[in-house]
């Protein structure tokens, strides 16, 4: 059961495991345990985006001048970072990305970080003043958007994802295109025809200078008292002081509210495990990320009695 468990997760599907508690006590000696032999899995080729699809999103886009490029986790396991902020640079567009996919565009110009309740001021300013979203593969759902709150509301959305039942489910999507992330992203470059720096607005210096110039310890004014010290003004100081490439594991917890303040290399570097709504969680997820990457510091991130 737990083999099948395991191969279920590298294919990307979602696996739960029930474990009675006592095989949970039971000890075990790791070292004396097979490892389950890999299952023969035929290649599988994402299917192509229909023609007509293709055509009515370059359409969409090419009437935007504000075009704002939200990547999901799927987006990152396609290996389309580089396609869509190609895209972005083609289109004068910015991106985002969801909680999932967070630090995947660290360190381009145009990255606003995550979209939604984490969003910092000068990310929030610019979405608000987009004319067209593209989101590609991610959910999109109301944790993502805050409830529809984050998002331009005049904003007509194009949302790509490579199963269809997953468009729209969760958020608004006024066109779908079914396909690979990284191939769509290519294929809508090539589309469109290259824009003048004028029809560019979002990649004006002004907009560059502020994303450039923007620091997280602005956002707030640290609350620390006697005996507390303000989380987010920690995680500032966390992030300064930790090794570049590390692991970060967050529980659940009123806690989260350091997010944005503490940054991982990229979408790999991060686990959180508030999908099951429960604390202590975080323990065996960190554990497992520090067993996989020893060479890398992985640190937990965990408090509201889930320690006890």
């Amino acid at each position: 059961m737990l083999a099948e468990a395991v191969h279920a997760a590298r294919r990307g599907t979602a696996a739960a495991l029930l474990l009675p508690l006592d095989v949970q006590r039971a000890a075990i000696d790791p070292a004396g345990v097979a490892e389950p032999p890999a299952q023969a899995q035929a290649p599988s080729r994402a299917p192509a985006a229909r023609v007509q699809a293709i055509a009515a999103a370059a359409s969409m886009l090419s009437h935007s001048r504000r075009p704002l490029f939200v990547a999901g986790l799927g987006a990152h396991h396609a290996g389309a970072k580089e396609a869509i902020e190609a895209l972005a640079a083609h289109t004068g567009g910015v991106h985002a990305t969801t909680l999932e996919a967070r630090d995947m565009f660290r360190g381009n110009p145009w990255n606003l970080g995550i979209i939604g309740s984490f969003s910092h001021s000068a990310a929030r300013q610019l979405i608000d003043q987009a004319d067209c979203v593209v989101v590609f593969g991610a959910s999109f759902n109301q944790r993502t958007t805050s409830g529809g709150e984050a998002l331009p509301h005049a904003a007509p959305v194009i949302h790509v994802d490579l199963v269809r039942s997953h468009i729209g489910r969760w958020g608004p999507a006024d066109l779908a295109v079914v396909g690979d992330a990284r191939e769509v992203a290519q294929q809508l470059a090539a589309a469109l025809p290259a824009r003048p720096a004028a029809d560019k607005p979002f990649h004006a210096d002004a907009v560059r200078r502020k994303l450039a110039g923007f620091e997280m310890a602005g956002e707030f004014r640290p609350e620390h008292t006697v005996r507390t010290v303000d989380p987010r003004a920690l995680a500032l100081e966390l992030d300064r002081l930790l090794p570049a490439t590390r692991n970060l594991v967050y529980d659940s917890g009123n806690f989260l509210q350091i997010l944005p303040y503490l940054g991982t290399p990229g979408p790999g570097h991060i686990k959180h495990t508030s999908d099951f709504f429960s604390v202590g969680m975080g323990f065996g997820t960190a554990l497992g990320f520090a067993r996989a990457r020893p060479d890398d510091a992985t640190v937990l991130v965990i408090g509201d009695g889930a320690s006890r």
